[in-house]
């Protein structure tokens, strides 16, 4: 097995746990039928673990302090991982806001959307046919499109609104509605759903298939392989 292997044990199950976990998560979404609702910045901090792995293997190696890690040794890790922590809350919040529902089609969001908005707007008017609403109080409009998916819709601004009390005041109407009452418009393309979620499943699960096999193959070497790129031992 160690001549046909083209990656080393430990940089492989470092790159695909955190990837696994990932897909692992898609594909619960999609098996429980519920809805969620995060914001922008969560949704890109959990794509930012899901590759977190292919981080510290590639750029953190290419540009690793060498010197630092001879004078202080393991702790210089703690170090860069609050600098890529720090990296990615910065583009996190620098970033344009929106909101990330998971488990509703555009079509099946637009009435949550629009009784969200009408709580924060009495004055809010609705497009259907473009699915855009109007908060003419607040001077905002926002946009519910689904990038050609039946399962994730996102809901943006036209106008460069920042973070702050609009986009959290909106998700918490949001997740006061009771999604499960568009279920049925959601479930129009139920086999593409389920199809999706076993595809992630049993891409997560070949993942982790993998890593096991290789771990129960060659223990020694996953385990020096971690103690040098941990340590740095020669």
């Amino acid at each position: 097995m160690p001549e046909t292997l083209l990656i080393e044990p430990f940089p492989l199950a470092a790159m695909t746990l955190p990837l696994a976990a990932y897909f692992g998560l898609q594909a619960m979404l999609r098996f429980s039928g519920q809805t969620l609702v995060t914001t922008g910045s969560r949704e890109f901090l959990t794509l930012s673990f899901a590759v977190s792995g292919f981080v510290l293997l590639g750029p953190a190696e290419l540009f690793f302090p060498a010197g630092a890690q001879a004078a202080y040794g393991p702790v210089v890790w703690i170090a860069i991982a609050v600098l890529y922590l720090l990296v990615v809350c910065m583009i996190a919040i620098s970033s344009k806001p929106y909101l990330a529902i998971y488990g509703q089609s555009d079509l099946a969001s637009l009435p949550h959307v629009a009784a969200a908005a009408h709580a924060l707007d009495e004055n809010a008017t609705v497009d259907s046919d473009r699915l855009q609403i109007d908060l003419p109080t607040l001077r905002i409009r926002i946009k519910v499109e689904s990038l050609n998916s039946h399962f994730y819709t996102r809901v943006e601004s036209f106008e460069s609104v920042p973070p702050g009390a609009f986009w959290g005041q909106l998700l918490a109407q949001l997740r006061k509605q009771d999604f499960g009452a568009s279920h049925p418009q959601v479930t129009s393309h139920p086999r593409i759903q389920e199809r999706s979620a076993w595809w992630l499943a049993a891409t997560a699960l070949l993942l982790l298939f993998v890593v096991g096999a290789v771990a129960a193959g060659q223990p020694e070497q996953m385990l020096s392989g971690f103690r040098e790129w941990f340590y740095r031992a020669p």
